[in-house]
Formats: C-alpha cells, sequence, structure tokens
C-alpha cells in the first residue's frame, strides 16, 4: 500500500499549490495539506485523483493518484473568465498605503482587463506590478484593496476622483477573485449634478486670486480642501441622497462665510491702520473769497437755543460752554465719528436744523497728537470741528485734525462722510498748525465744505459731498475725535448756524 502527503511550495503572488509526493507504501490513507489555511486533511486511497474540499475553509484540493509522477504537481488555479461582452479596460489612480518590501511606493496608473491588474508609473509604459484573475485578494472597505504578492501583503488605495470608489474596490477585488467577469467604468461614475455641487467652493479661489499670489495661495488651498471633503461626502453611498447634498451645500457655505469675515477682518484692520483722511497732495488750491450771503462775519452772534445739547455716549468726556466760546475734554481712549467697522462714541454738542444752512465755527488751541494710539488703532489722531448726523444715519465730519504716523506730525483740514455702510467719503487738504476757521453748508442734498486760515478773509472750497437720505432736518454742531492715548481738549469758538 502507498500513502501519499500533500506539500506548500509558494506562486509567483504568495499562494500555497498541493503538490502530492510518496511518503509510506505501507498506509492507506494520503496526508494532504490545505493550500489555503495549511490544515492537514487525511484523505482515503481510494479517493486519490479526485478534488476533496477542506472542512476548515472550504477551498477545493486537488489529489493526484499514485500512478502519477511522485513529483509535486501545482494546483488548478482559476483560468480568466472569458465575459460575455466585450472588457473595455477601465483606468483609475492608484495609491500605494503600504508595502512591507518598500518596492512599490507613490502613485500609479491602474489598468484593469480580463486578464487581471496591472500597474504603471504615470506617462511610462513600463509594468510595474501585475495580479492576474486568481490573486489572493481582500477590500476591507473605504476604497482600499489587499493583495498577496510575491511573499508579502500589499495594501492599494482606489482614486478614481469622480467615482464611488468604495464600491469600485470592493467589484475589484470579485473581479480578480474570480466571482465576476465584467466591470464597466460607468458604473460607478457619480452624477454629474452631485459633482457640480462638489466643486461649489472653487468660487472661493477665484476671488482670491484678486489678492495676489499670497490671497490666491491661501484661499486655493481653502478651496482644495474644501472640495476634497465636498467629494467624500457624496462618496457615501449609504447617506441618504438629501444629507449628502445639504452637507455639501452646508460645507461650502461655511467657507464663503469664513472668506466674508476674514475680509471683514482685514477692512477693520486697514481702517485702524489709517488716519481718518489723509491730506490731499499737490498744488494749493486758489483762495476764493466768502460770498456775503453765506459768511456772517466774526461777529455774527451764537444761535438761539445756545450750542445746543451734549452728547457723550460714553460717559467719560466734559463739555462745557462759556459764552461764545467751548471746550471738550476727551481721555486718552478710543473715541470716534466713524460707521461700522469703527465707532461713533466721540463728544459732540448738537442742535436741531431743518433744511439749509450754514454753520461756522473757529478751532484754537492746540492739536497737536503724540504716539503711542490708544487701543488697537493704527495711528494717534486728534480732530475738532462741525458734525452733521441725519436721521437716516448718515454723518459729515468738517475738522481741523492731525496725526502721528512714524514720529512724524501731520495737520490738516479732514472732510468726511460716512454712511451706514462701506468705506468713507474723504478728503483732506493740508494746512499750517494754527487757527482755522471751519464752514460747512447744507443745499438740499448736497454738503458743501470749506476753511480759512485768515478768520474769514478767504476760504479754500473742498469737493462736495453728496447726501443720500434727503432728511428734512438733522443735527448740527461741534465735536472732539482722539485715538491717542494722550488726552485731548478741543477749543471751538464764535459757532454760528444760519438757516434762510
Amino acid at each position: 500500500m502507498w500513502s501519499w502527503k500533500m506539500v506548500r511550495k509558494s506562486g509567483p503572488y504568495g499562494e500555497a499549490d498541493g503538490k502530492l509526493e510518496v511518503s509510506d507504501p505501507m498506509s492507506t490513507d494520503v496526508v494532504v495539506d490545505c493550500p489555503q489555511c495549511g490544515s492537514r486533511l487525511r484523505v482515503p486511497g481510494a479517493h486519490l485523483g479526485k478534488r476533496v474540499k477542506c472542512p476548515a475553509c472550504g477551498t477545493i484540493v486537488a489529489t493526484v493518484r499514485p500512478e502519477a509522477e511522485a513529483e509535486a504537481v501545482p494546483a488548478a488555479r482559476p483560468a480568466p473568465r472569458r465575459p460575455a461582452r466585450e472588457f473595455e479596460p477601465l483606468r483609475f489612480g492608484v495609491r500605494v498605503k503600504y508595502d512591507p518590501a518598500g518596492i512599490l511606493k507613490g502613485s500609479y496608473q491602474g489598468e484593469l482587463s480580463a486578464e487581471g491588474l496591472v500597474l504603471r508609473k504615470p506617462k511610462r509604459d513600463e509594468v510595474e506590478a501585475s495580479f492576474p484573475v486568481g490573486t489572493p485578494v481582500r477590500s476591507p472597505g473605504q476604497g482600499i484593496l489587499e493583495l498577496k504578492g510575491k511573499g508579502r501583503v500589499l495594501t492599494l488605495v482606489v482614486a478614481r476622483w469622480n467615482s464611488y470608489n468604495e464600491r469600485l474596490a470592493d467589484d475589484l477585488a470579485r473581479f480578480l477573485a474570480g466571482e465576476i467577469d465584467l466591470i464597466e467604468g460607468t458604473d460607478y461614475d457619480i452624477p454629474r449634478p452631485l459633482l457640480v455641487l462638489a466643486l461649489l467652493p472653487i468660487g472661493i479661489g477665484a476671488v482670491g486670486m484678486s489678492g495676489g499670489a499670497l490671497g490666491g495661495g491661501v484661499c486655493g488651498g481653502i478651496a482644495g480642501g474644501l472640495i476634497t471633503g465636498n467629494l467624500a461626502i457624496i462618496r457615501r453611498e449609504r447617506w441618504p441622497m438629501g444629507v449628502r447634498v445639504a452637507s455639501c451645500v452646508g460645507l461650502s457655505l461655511v467657507g464663503y462665510a469664513t472668506l466674508a469675515l476674514f475680509f471683514v477682518a482685514l477692512a477693520v484692520g486697514m481702517r485702524r491702520a489709517q488716519p481718518p483722511a489723509p491730506p490731499a497732495q499737490g498744488p494749493t488750491p486758489r483762495p476764493v473769497v466768502a460770498p456775503k450771503a453765506v459768511d456772517p462775519g466774526p461777529k455774527a452772534k451764537a444761535p438761539e437755543g445756545g450750542w445746543g445739547a451734549v452728547e457723550d455716549p460714553d460717559g467719560d468726556c466734559e463739555a462745557r460752554v462759556v459764552g461764545d466760546a467751548a471746550t471738550i475734554e476727551v481721555p486718552g481712549t478710543v473715541h470716534d465719528l466713524a460707521m461700522p467697522p469703527g465707532k461713533a462714541n466721540a463728544p459732540r454738542i448738537l442742535r436741531p436744523v431743518d433744511g439749509d444752512f450754514t454753520a461756522e465755527v473757529r478751532v484754537v488751541g492746540e492739536v497737536k497728537p503724540t504716539d503711542p494710539p490708544a487701543g488697537a488703532y493704527g495711528v494717534a489722531y486728534h480732530g475738532a470741528g462741525l458734525f452733521l448726523r441725519s436721521s437716516g444715519g448718515e454723518m459729515v465730519r468738517l475738522e481741523r485734525a492731525a496725526f502721528v504716523r512714524g514720529g512724524r506730525l501731520t495737520t490738516y483740514v479732514n472732510f468726511e462722510l460716512h454712511r451706514t455702510s462701506g468705506w468713507p467719503d474723504s478728503v483732506g487738504h493740508a494746512v499750517a498748525d494754527g487757527p482755522v476757521r471751519l464752514r460747512l453748508q447744507r443745499r438740499g442734498d448736497q454738503m458743501l465744505g470749506a476753511f480759512s486760515t485768515d478768520d474769514g478773509a478767504s476760504w479754500t472750497s473742498l469737493p462736495p459731498k453728496q447726501l443720500r437720505s434727503s432728511p428734512p432736518r438733522v443735527k448740527v454742531g461741534v465735536a472732539a475725535v482722539n485715538t491717542a492715548a494722550k488726552p485731548f481738549t478741543a477749543h471751538l469758538e464764535r459757532l454760528t448756524i444760519q438757516t434762510p
């Protein structure tokens, strides 16, 4: 009697091939090793030459009869299946996640054909690795393939940008295992409407390009990250369609909201880093003589009702009126008159005025701020002069002003129109340090500004401003602004407000 036993030899991709050899001629049974799980099977001699099933893993093991050649005979490998219709090669990206031998690294171009899977380096025809049908393989999920090849287990990640990669990886494993005989790439394509949703953040990168290389790089990186996140969301086939759509839209809106907040913060920083209005450069405009109809002269009396009512939003300033002179004391903290993103907490003395008017005041005393600025403001600024506030939220400032930048003092006349949103309409004109007489006129919706350094003998006009709200009644008076850490005391005299 003869007995046989199965010995294991490694095939070209790590699978075990069962072979038979003579062991002991006195035995009637044959010992067979399962090529899949390694279990030892005892096969009766009468069954030699037939195929037996491993009770441990279910693998079909081929045996040979004693008359066969005593040398090892390889177990049959599944032959590539022929699909019912022509197999069109499927190409997709593959990333090597782990190779214990360190031979395969980086990204490859995968191509699946009826014979199996091959990997090539991009733009090269040379095959770096091949996995024929029958290669031991499994897909643990998340688009991952684990293949046994040349004595090691390779971990690959399927990377086809417009596909459901998890399902594609599962079917690739089934195809290489011989369970299915055809794969068509279009079965795994993500619908175009979902791809459009995933690409919504691309506008963030386009907006960033307007900020130059730095803005384009930062915003492009943000857009790329959001698009990657959206693609991961829409590939979740187990999620309901509505959940995926809402998640993509929500993530994109978060990106655009972040971009908007960034630009608001940038605008605030730029606003604080600049004085309220830079002095105009160029030749000094030709002085003009003030028209008699709108120039009440230095002997004009204060309007009825006095200077008006004191408004001190922060309650930390002191305003006093004595005769035709007023002083406003402002501490060394930020007291500004600016619409968002600034503050409107500077002290003022205002009275209501209907229709057109002409207001004048003379600003005397010292207007010389010094560093450092107060709070987070970029410059130290002092300003005092005429102020208008409308019921529609618009504000007009005409001030004798000065600011310090880099240790250098700049003195000028500042004329600004603030609206409820956007940047102020601002213009400045350089003047020497000293008393300045200011004149603010309303003519319908137009605001006219002028100043005089010789107490009204001659006037220099500034470009007019246009009101949008057209209020019938406004509040007019004087105000003092301070953004320096040094306290500021504004001295004003001879306020006049004339109406037709």
